[in-house]
């Protein structure tokens, strides 16, 4: 993470999109809860960047849920299960 961080740091001024995805919802989780889950799962990759000095006003966290698999054939699979990282020249919610 720290070569992300080396980046935005060069690319002062860029907006961050930090997303969180889970894999398909276990029975009785509910889309609030999974998505609530990968917003935590993005949340502590921003806290990881302010703490090396980003600053949070250009940090956009958003949780996914499960709504983008990878790995459709395989919804439960690790591969769903990750935080992806945009570097933006907009603040977009």
């Amino acid at each position: 993470m720290d070569d992300f961080v080396d980046v935005a740091k060069v690319l002062d001024g860029v907006y961050i999109q930090i997303e969180g995805n889970t894999s398909q919802r276990n029975e009785g989780v509910t889309e609030a809860e999974i998505k609530q889950f990968s917003k935590e799962r993005a949340e502590s990759v921003a806290n990881y960047f302010i703490n090396k000095g980003i600053s949070k006003e250009r940090i956009m966290v958003v949780g996914n849920g499960d709504s983008k698999l990878l790995d459709p054939e395989n919804p439960a699979g690790a591969v769903n299960r990750r935080t992806e990282i945009y570097f933006k020249t907009a603040m977009g919610f």
